[in-house]
């Protein structure tokens, strides 16, 4: 059985004042990302040892409660990015750990970053912390059912559509990718979290997006290139559980889409051959 001695404590016990003080909290949040960055990790200071220490959920969920109002006023954001990107930076490490990504899911405290999507002010750094979380809770067993049962998509394929940066563009198409490849074996299973008419409706939106990747020319990448493989992965296995056909304009535009990429990769021709099938 682990032990942890008596100067481990006091470390933690310290720790914890000084995070239950605000004029301290920054900087105690930013010793526990040193030290949950070693390797190998201090003693006790693993990310399940962390999570296990009693009032720090509780803090956490606190400071996420009161970015919210932050993240409703330019002004407001900007002052306390700092101090949310560190939160947010310490529970991407804490979810790398399945049994803190368990408890994240179990205490909806995953839920309670949704709102990080929607708030008008939130930075993309904000979005793309959100995105690397989900992405940890996505690798566990149950991860992926329960992020499309608590209404994710909706929420993170608007950053596929709209203004976003390469990097939470290329979180998403991973985290789709890691949403529908692990549930989409399954179709009865899958058609209880996402029922027909959202599938279909999916499917387009994610089309859609695919045919403008590339310029109208064909010359330039419009995204990473590094998204377009999920993107196209996440977009065959969909389009396998779908009895779709696509309208003339979207399929002149998928062919021409093919003839530019299908050479990436032979797993991306598969998908394109996927994707067009039954045309």
């Amino acid at each position: 059985m682990k032990t942890v001695d008596n100067s481990t404590y006091s470390l933690m016990d310290a720790l914890m004042a000084r995070l239950f003080d605000p004029q301290k909290r920054d900087s105690a949040i930013l010793d526990l990302l040193s030290s949950l960055s070693k390797d190998p990790p201090e003693e006790g200071m693993t990310p399940e040892d962390i999570w296990r220490v009693p009032g720090l959920s509780l803090i956490i969920i606190g400071l996420i409660a009161q970015s919210y109002r932050s993240m409703e006023r330019v002004g407001d954001a900007a002052e306390c990015l700092p101090q949310l990107q560190s939160l947010l930076d310490l529970l991407v490490i804490l979810s790398s750990s399945k049994a803190v990504a368990e408890s994240f899911m179990d205490s909806s405290l995953v839920v309670a970053l949704f709102p990080y999507f929607h708030l008008p002010h939130t930075p993309l750094s904000v979005q793309g912390s959100v995105l690397l979380i989900c992405a940890n809770i996505a690798q566990l067993e149950r991860g992926p059912s329960y992020l499309i049962e608590a209404e994710i998509l909706p929420l993170i394929l608007p950053l596929l559509a709209g203004k976003s940066s390469e990097g939470v563009y290329e979180c998403c198409c991973v985290l789709l990718h890691s949403l529908v490849s692990a549930v989409a074996d399954n179709p009865s299973e899958f058609s209880k979290i996402l029922p027909p008419d959202k599938l279909t409706a999916l499917t387009k939106l994610l089309i859609e997006v695919a045919t403008r990747i590339r310029s109208e020319d064909g010359k330039d990448w419009l995204v990473p290139r590094s998204s377009v493989r999920p993107l196209m992965l996440t977009i065959a296995a969909l389009k396998g559980l779908t009895k779709m056909r696509h309208s003339p304009d979207v399929l002149d535009r998928l062919r021409r889409l093919s003839g530019s990429i299908r050479d990436l990769d032979v797993d991306i021709s598969n998908a394109l051959k996927i994707i067009l099938s039954s045309e």
